[in-house]
Formats: C-alpha cells, structure tokens, sequence
C-alpha cells in the first residue's frame, strides 16, 4: 500500500518522469517500432535505468565497475532485442513487460502521454480479478 508522503512525492515529480520516458521513447524512434511498443519500450527502458541508478548507490567495486558493466549489458540486450520488439512474440512480451510495470504502478505512464494521433489500447479485464 503507498503512503500519502509517497503519493505527493510521485505526483510532484509525474511531469519530469513523463518527460523522461518521453526521451527514451524518441531515442526508440529510429528502431521504427509502432507507437504502442515504442511506448511500453520507453517505460521499460526508464524503469532499468532507475534500477542501474539503485545499483550504482550500492556498488562498493572499484570506480563502480559492476554498475560500468550491468549499464553496458543492458544497453547490449536493448540493441539485441530491437528487431525481435516488433514481432508478434515481442509483442507478446512488451505486453507482458506493460503488466508487470502495471502491477508496480508504472504503467501508467506508457498511457499517459501518447504519441501525437494515437489513442492507446484498453485492456479488458475479467470481473473479480485481483490486481
């Protein structure tokens, strides 16, 4: 359950995420992915990048040398994964990827700013499922 104190902080701070995601979503642009998974993309790509950051607050190697290496894994797999993003079983698994940060309470942010002409999806939901 999120407190009241992290409610304001997250609203206080929604519009420099938004513009956050945003820059991950246009450095996605070249990739040529439709909107939607470029959307959810941006949002998983911002959400590894505060992962990195909480890492990096931890890391007691030298110079930070784990954090050097996970942040160029990650970079790694993101440019492997790019063709296989805009497949049918990518697809699949942005949609997957959109869930878990739904759960987190994340999600939201894919559907909260659109790209200029396009209305995001609403997913159905079965009655009496917990979320």
């Amino acid at each position: 359950m999120t407190t009241a104190c992290c409610q304001r902080s997250s609203k206080a701070t929604a519009k420099t995420r938004a513009g956050s995601v945003a820059l991950y979503e246009e450095a996605l642009r070249p990739a040529a992915l439709p909107d939607e998974p470029r959307r959810v993309a941006a949002l998983a790509l911002w959400a590894a990048h505060l992962g990195i950051v909480l890492y990096f607050l931890h890391d007691d190697s030298p110079r930070q040398a784990r954090t050097r290496r996970l942040a160029e894994d990650v970079v790694n797999l993101v440019v492997a994964a790019m063709p296989f993003v805009a497949t049918p079983m990518g697809a699949a698994l942005l949609s997957s990827v959109q869930d878990v940060l739904g759960r987190a309470g994340i999600g939201e942010l894919a559907r909260a700013q659109p790209s200029e002409g396009t209305e995001p999806k609403k997913k159905a939901t079965r009655k009496g499922a917990k979320g």
